[in-house]
């Protein structure tokens, strides 16, 4: 009895504490000549600057620009449930949309695969703000005033560590061997000839795996087959896994199997603590970098060292 009581009192705690998170959140918007006047001067700076400073047309951007938006949307909801930003595959599909209007330059297709990356991450990234915000009960006018000193300082930031990481190590080099820059360099050459340059059967298979993830998303949500349902797979996880390869595979899987042994284990202290500790662990995954680089200027040694080789050699 006196554990029912208590699992029925933390239940209405929790439900009030919801309560409480949507009326803060809630109680201001951001109004709306702000943003779209924010849409408007940001796009049409755009179509000014980047056409003077790459080999592209103002159309081309406006084009990106006007794309960007719809794909956003996807985006924003695969990030929601997997955590993981899959802005890079849209930019991949624009450098075949804008590849051949290069001419034989892959400029147009390289700059406007960033445009449409770097608007599909804004909007993902001001999604994962909010979410934190409304976890922590703040209010949307004072995040959106944080953003905008957020872009102010990074706008200092990212080049200042830009050039101290280049200062730091040879880029391209034995430690940051930078292979996206030439993967994104080989996807350029091969975007400008189209989509005919892509393998034999490259776009049916794209579309009969995106027919099969509509299915089975559908067949998921419809009550006719909810019986079924606990047996289908994600999509949108199978696609994040195959994306991302096995870079990833053993960082997530540990993590899964001891979020699942927390959830079945405590699931009123893993309810209330795993956002703190996911985005905690994250964190400081990301901040070591920072010693890392800085160990690297005082050509500090590890220690020990661990290598691996071969049977044969």
């Amino acid at each position: 009895m006196g554990g029912g009581g208590g699992d029925g009192g933390r239940a209405k705690n929790s439900s009030g504490h919801d309560a409480e998170k949507d009326r803060i959140f809630c109680s201001e918007a951001v109004p709306a000549r702000l943003w779209l006047g924010g849409l408007a001067a940001c796009g049409a700076l755009a179509m000014v600057l980047l056409p003077r400073l790459f080999d592209v047309t103002w159309y081309m951007v406006f084009i990106a620009l006007l794309c960007a938006p719809p794909f956003s949307v996807g985006i924003i909801y695969g990030t929601g449930l997997t955590d993981h930003n899959l802005a890079s595959a849209v930019g991949k599909l624009a450098m075949f949309a804008f590849g051949p209007a290069g001419n034989g330059s892959i400029t147009p297709a390289l700059v406007m695969c960033g445009l449409v990356i770097s608007v599909c991450s804004q909007a993902t990234d001001l999604m994962q703000d909010f979410k934190a915000g409304y976890l922590v009960r703040a209010r949307p006018r004072a995040m959106l005033v944080a953003q905008l000193v957020g872009a102010l300082f990074s706008s200092i930031m990212a080049p200042s560590l830009f050039a101290l990481y280049t200062r730091a190590f040879e880029i391209p080099g034995p430690v940051y061997k930078a292979p996206f820059g030439r993967v994104y360099r080989a996807m350029a050459i091969v975007a400008t000839s189209g989509l005919d340059a892509l393998p034999a059967h490259c776009c049916s298979l794209c579309a009969a795996f995106a027919a099969l993830s509509f299915a089975v998303a559908a067949a998921a949500e419809s009550p006719r087959c909810s019986a079924i349902k606990p047996l289908l797979p994600s999509p949108l996880a199978m696609g994040v896994g195959m994306y991302l390869g096995t870079s990833l595979a053993v960082d997530t899987t540990v993590g899964g199997l001891l979020a699942h042994r927390w959830r079945t284990s405590d699931p009123a202290g893993y309810a209330a603590f795993y956002p703190v500790v996911g985005s905690g662990l994250i964190a400081g995954e990301g901040l070591w970098s920072l010693p890392q680089v800085l160990l690297a200027i005082a050509r500090v040694k590890p220690p020990v060292a661990i290598g691996f080789s071969s049977g044969g050699a």
